[in-house]
């Protein structure tokens, strides 16, 4: 595409996924900026912080603070003239009324959310705000077909929306090597945020349900999360006995994540809410099995006996019966990883993901051009005859 845009992106810019796009738009020559509710950067990116910094965090209370954070919102969106506003995942209340009044808004939207009106909250809540800042924006892209009757049909009105699948980075993940655990063992890794919505209690405790039948068998967890959690699960795999046989790696750079990826044999995913991670993509890229909680949007990517392994949400049970089927057979293992490896490079490949959003962009800023110079025909004035 050769217009070349200036960018607004909105959200949190140590997500991995939004990180993908910006570095991309920004190789194709799209002038990109961030608003970002969490400290980060990246490199040639010019980045605005809407959170104060921790040495500010004390003035940053009370009502000079939001006041604060009113204006700075206000005057990156608006200040700039950007030709598009990306709302990446629309959480900050602040941002989003910003971000509507712009005549170019994307929302994306990645997980799930709940639009239905709370009676025990007020007419403020963040379902009422949400869909009315939906209901507003250029265009809803939705991460997978399972976002679709959960949020659409909660919305007053819309004005348009595209199903728009992650895109993984195929070229890193389809070119690691399959090395698996040590010779003889059979490794299960999980990787994501250590919070309960995610469910690595329940790998834990699936684990456990199979461990002295498999002796054999190891597990990697791969994440940081809330710190009283991350105690708990660590307590639990003292609890059950397998401190020597789990292994709690925390925050990990690329390339460390890249070998956990490498030495592993399946990948368990075992949300309770909010299914849909690029981690889970990148495994499938990678070659690896998967083991997931049963969810519309998952299906698109664990087909069962295909690609992996679903049970249903918050059953342990089922998860080690998945596990202890994955465990002694490498046949089966190999056989499931290659099929996801396939539908991954064919159905989720980035280059996908970005040339369907980069047609939009060209839409949304082709309509607002219109917009922006059309007269209602209530409006249009009329020569006079002389």
């Amino acid at each position: 595409m050769s217009d070349k845009y200036s960018i607004l992106f909105i959200g949190n810019i140590q997500s991995e996924k939004i990180r993908l796009w910006a570095k991309y738009l920004v190789s194709l020559g799209h002038k990109l900026e961030f608003l970002s509710t969490t400290p980060g950067e990246i490199s040639n990116i010019s980045t605005h912080y809407y959170n104060s910094t921790e040495s500010e965090q004390e003035s940053s209370n009370g009502i000079f603070g939001s006041v604060k954070k009113f204006w700075t919102g206000w005057d990156v969106v608006n200040k700039h003239k950007f030709d598009i506003v990306h709302v990446h995942s629309p959480f900050n209340r602040t941002l989003c009324w910003h971000a509507a009044k712009h005549p170019a808004c994307i929302a994306s939207i990645w997980e799930d959310i709940n639009l239905s009106p709370d009676p025990n909250q007020e007419e403020k809540s963040l379902s009422g705000w949400l869909n009315n800042f939906l209901s507003n924006v250029s265009l809803i892209t939705l991460a997978h077909r399972g976002l679709e009757p959960k949020v659409l049909p909660e919305l007053k009105q819309y004005q348009s929306s595209e199903i728009i699948p992650t895109g993984t980075d195929i070229e890193r993940y389809g070119n690691l090597p399959r090395i698996g655990a040590e010779k003889g063992f059979v490794r299960f890794c999980y990787v994501g945020g250590l919070v309960e919505n995610n469910g690595p209690d329940i790998a834990i405790k699936a684990f456990d349900r199979i461990a002295d039948a498999r002796p054999n068998t190891l597990m990697t967890i791969v994440g940081t999360g809330d710190e009283d959690y991350t105690n708990y699960l660590k307590k639990l795999v003292r609890q059950v006995g397998l401190y020597q046989r789990v292994h709690f790696t925390g925050r990990v750079t690329d390339a460390e994540f890249d070998a956990v990826l490498k030495r592993s044999d399946v990948f368990l995913f075992p949300f309770r809410k909010n299914g849909f991670g690029l981690k889970l993509l990148g495994a499938m890229a990678a070659g690896l099995p998967i083991i997931t909680s049963q969810e519309e949007g998952v299906s698109d990517l664990v087909i069962e006996n295909v690609t992996g392994i679903t049970v249903p949400r918050n059953d342990e049970i089922a998860f080690a019966a998945a596990m202890n089927r994955m465990a002694p057979d490498e046949g089966y293992r190999q056989r499931l990883g290659k099929n996801g490896k396939d539908l991954a490079t064919k159905l989720y490949n980035f280059e996908l993901h970005a040339e369907r959003m980069l047609y939009l962009y060209k839409q949304i800023v082709e309509r607002a051009s219109i917009e922006k110079f059309s007269v209602p025909e209530t409006q249009k004035k009329t020569k006079p005859k002389r």
